[in-house]
């Protein structure tokens, strides 16, 4: 069963997924990004589901849709839920091995063993020139709706996972740069946790370790809404586990 992370001080954490703080997106002002954004509907962070009819997006000759390839109704605690994959599909072009990967990776950390039946599921997706980028969500109904992120990057030209340092050059930026910002972000983020309550000396401690966590390992950047760099942060803070992750934008 996943739970609550917990945190040590000075430790950086080690889980590659988890859900928002405050549910706010801050953001620090850049050059615009090199990619144009595509006329389309985007979906809201907080939709439960992804409407068919919306999941189409279109430039030319390019289709893409997003669908469920994995929809598990189930009851937790007298409510209705339901388990979610996405499915990549691109006219044209063979996506069968990336979705293999996303449900592999999905089932794999939200319904094998004792898992199963315990996460709720929701994700959006947004498309800029030929790339797609998939934010999947999994809340813990059993450990205090906590709430798991992970973002695929997918280049539609051939239907293959692209790297998170390659979404960064494709937005402008070199790793230096965007990592620069990311610290500005945290700068801000650590700043306003600070504002919320009257924190003891290992609190501060602890915003001081998202300094600590500017990396490829904790950070995953994907092109949002209208062209915009973005990026899902595992960052500590104050109140509930201790640690969440945040969606930061880079506008």
């Amino acid at each position: 069963m996943i739970k609550l992370i917990a945190v040590t001080l000075g430790i950086a954490t080690l889980a590659t997924m988890a859900g928002y703080a405050s549910g706010k997106v801050l953001s620090v002002p850049v050059q615009p990004v090199s990619i144009a954004s595509m006329d389309k509907e985007t979906f809201d962070i907080t939709s439960t589901t992804t409407p068919a009819d919306n999941g189409k997006e279109k430039k030319s000759e390019l289709i893409i849709d997003v669908t469920d390839a994995v929809d598990r109704t189930f009851v937790y605690d007298g409510e209705k839920h339901s388990f979610k994959i996405p499915k990549i599909t691109i006219a044209g072009v063979n996506t069968d091995e990336i979705n293999k990967t996303i449900r592999t990776e999905i089932e794999k950390a939200y319904y094998e063993g004792e898992n199963k039946e315990v996460f709720d599921s929701k994700y959006q997706y947004f498309v800029n020139n030929n790339l797609v980028s998939v934010i999947v969500s999994n809340v813990d109904l059993f450990g205090s709706e906590f709430e798991y992120l992970k973002v695929f990057n997918i280049d539609a030209s051939t239907g293959k996972l692209i790297t998170a340092d390659e979404v960064v050059k494709l937005a402008g930026l070199t790793d230096g740069e965007f990592f620069g910002k990311v610290k500005d972000l945290y700068a801000k983020f650590n700043n306003l946790q600070l504002t919320l309550e009257d924190l003891g000396e290992e609190d501060k401690i602890a915003l001081a370790e998202n300094f600590e966590q500017i990396s490829y390992q904790f950070v995953q950047p994907y092109i949002g809404s209208n062209g915009k760099l973005c990026f899902v942060g595992d960052v500590f803070c104050t109140g509930g586990s201790g640690v969440a992750f945040e969606n930061f934008e880079v506008n």
